[in-house]
């Protein structure tokens, strides 16, 4: 393990400071994926500027009859949990 880290020093990840930061959220479904019971799966992610600060992925809880009934409730996920995070944040900075 110490020899893969020594080996590696020059890599790494890179962020930028910028102005007017923006929390934002992108979410990705993948409608009636698992083949057992053809429930869908969302995944999603969050960024604050440059720098990603939150993911998941997360099988839904009941079968969406359509691509649109699904995307429903994607975004209605992504939305609470934006919601979520955006409290957290104003409790910390706020």
């Amino acid at each position: 393990m110490f020899r893969y880290f020594k080996g590696t020093t020059q890599f790494g990840l890179w962020y930028k400071q910028t102005e007017g930061v923006k929390h934002q959220g992108f979410t990705y479904v993948y409608w009636a994926g698992s083949p057992l019971d053809r429930k869908s799966t969302s995944r999603g992610m969050f960024s604050i500027g440059s720098v990603t600060v939150s993911w998941y992925s997360r099988k839904h809880r009941s079968i969406a009859l359509s691509s649109v009934e699904v995307e429903y409730m994607a975004s209605s996920q992504i939305t609470c949990e934006a919601l979520w995070m955006r409290k957290i944040l104003v409790g910390l900075f706020g």
